[in-house]
């Protein structure tokens, strides 16, 4: 599925995330490129990561059976991680070998969270970010009871 195609399903669910998938990239790497694809590269910049860790994603990871056939055992194996954890250091993901990004899992946010995601950068559309933030807080009783905060990018100047 394209990146496209995903903001679209996303945005139907997650209405606060519009602009920053309007400022993700070009028109033509949104048609071209995938959202497993933008998360497996591990790219400290990659505009979707905030957001989805915020809201608390998680990646389904899935190993080729390609090498078991020794042991018998043709089956693809299956792990799921949160996406906070998928990524170890600076472009280090834990994928094992022969292991691939199968798909993500976005929670729809209860409808009392608050939710917000902000990029900036040095030009408004298709402009690498200088950080990209997300937040994520369930509020009761006027005092925040939990909250999710995750940041990218952080580079260049302000």
């Amino acid at each position: 599925m394209s990146l496209t195609d995903a903001f679209h399903a996303i945005e139907a669910h997650i209405p606060a995330l519009r602009e920053l998938m309007r400022r993700f990239a070009s028109p033509p790497i949104r048609n071209a490129g995938t959202l497993v694809g933008n998360i497996a590269n591990g790219s400290p910049i990659g505009d979707s990561m905030p957001a989805l860790i915020a809201l608390g994603a998680t990646v389904m990871l899935t190993s080729s059976p390609i090498g078991r056939a020794k042991a018998g055992n043709g089956t693809l194996r299956r792990r799921e991680l949160a996406l906070e954890d998928f990524y170890l250091a600076y472009q280090q993901t834990a994928l094992r070998p022969r292991e691939f990004v199968e798909r993500v899992r976005i929670p729809i946010p209860p409808a009392k969270q608050l939710f917000a995601a902000y990029k900036i950068s040095k030009r408004f559309d298709q402009d690498i970010s200088t950080v990209c933030a997300a937040f994520a807080l369930n509020v009761a009783g006027g005092a925040i009871r939990t909250a999710r905060v995750a940041m990218g990018g952080h580079g260049g100047n302000l």
